[in-house]
């Protein structure tokens, strides 16, 4: 009986570890919200590979606005400068550039427990000490249903009197996925939001 309880405890943890289907996958369809000083854009990405990530994007309405994006393996791994702007043409992302998404060594710092700070690049050659204020849920329509995603709130934060300080409104809500930390929200002199995740 002993054998048995224990074959089925690791049979259940086995279960519980399994990999969730992914949400964001080749052929996936994300809009995106674009605010830029009083103007709002809606900018449709196309997702063409998660690893390492590719996308081809579009401002709607807006026949001339379009580009597509690739990243290097090094960049999807360790990248420090975080570069979300829609500037239309085909790119590539140097080794340490990303684009709509942290690279995994981001990510770790992202999502450590302790949620120490860890400096993050916004603006070429500019860091930026950033802290995980929390993990929390943000509602985006997933295949016309709304459904809550798991995310990390990311502020800039600043050490006083021993303590680091948050100083303002968070700048970065990132999906909480260590395959796919890709942008939920982005302040960085515009407002970026994913609103709607269609799959293939």
């Amino acid at each position: 009986m002993k054998c048995f309880l224990l074959l089925l405890l690791i049979y259940s943890a086995a279960i519980s570890n399994a990999q969730q289907p992914a949400v964001i996958k080749a052929g996936t369809t994300l809009l995106y919200r674009m605010d830029v000083s009083d103007r709002h854009f809606d900018v449709e990405v196309v997702v063409k590979s998660v690893s390492p990530f590719a996308y081809q994007w579009r401002i709607i309405d807006s026949a001339n606005a379009t580009g597509s994006i690739q990243h290097t393996e090094q960049g999807s791994r360790s990248a420090n400068f975080l570069n979300a702007a829609f500037v239309p043409g085909d790119l590539s992302m140097n080794d340490n550039t990303s684009s709509l998404i942290l690279s995994t060594n981001t990510y770790r710092s992202a999502g450590k427990r302790n949620r120490k700070p860890f400096k993050l690049q916004l603006k070429q050659g500019v860091e930026t000490l950033v802290r995980t204020v929390e993990s929390s849920k943000v509602q985006v329509k997933l295949n016309g249903q709304v459904t809550d995603l798991k995310t990390l709130r990311i502020k800039p934060v600043v050490k006083l009197a021993g303590k680091y300080i948050s100083t303002g409104e968070e700048l970065i809500s990132v999906y909480d996925s260590r395959e796919l930390p890709i942008i939920i929200q982005l302040r960085n002199g515009y407002y970026l939001e994913l609103l709607e995740i269609k799959q293939p």
